[in-house]
This record gives structure tokens, sequence and C-alpha cells, in this order.
């Protein structure tokens, strides 16, 4: 799939889920618990920056400290990455 035919298909694509009704569609509502997510794995994300030295002053290795602070920062990427997926939902009717 090319990227063109990627933005084609976005493009046709419509927010209406109501098939032609005459009645306005419902505005997408935040989700709080995403939004709750993304900025918990926002900070451990931005703490996981000054780690590594840390870690290594409390007698462990670059290796194992950098080990530790990649699963974690892996950790915080997946959830940041969910959270953004379910930031926005449809109020159910």
């Amino acid at each position: 799939m090319t990227l063109m035919s990627l933005f084609g298909i976005l493009a046709r694509s419509g927010d209406s889920t109501g098939g032609g009704d005459d009645e306005p569609d419902m505005p997408a509502v935040l989700n709080r618990l995403a939004v709750v997510a993304f900025v918990g794995a926002a900070l451990v994300g931005a703490a996981g920056l000054f780690a590594v030295p840390v870690l290594r002053d409390h007698g462990m290795t670059f290796r194992a400290a950098f080990a530790v602070v990649g699963v974690t920062e892996f950790s915080a990427a997946v959830v940041a990455a969910f959270a953004g997926y379910h930031l926005y939902s449809v109020p159910e009717e």
C-alpha cells in the first residue's frame, strides 16, 4: 500500500456513523483515563533520560542499567500508544 493510496482512503472515509441521517453526529469525548495514562507514560519516559546515571551510582553496571531503562522506556512507549489510540471515544446512544 503506497502512501498516496493511504491518503486517498483517509480522505474518503468520513466520521459520520449515522449512515445518511439528518441528525448531527455526536462529538467525540476525551477519555480521561487515556489522558492520565498518556501523561504518566510521558513522565516515565522523561525520567528515563536521567535514570542510567542514578542506577550506576547505586552499583549497577552500565549494561544492566541500560537494560532496565530500555525496558521501562519501551513499556512507556506501548502505554502511550494505547493511550493515544483510546484518547477519544464516541458516546453511546
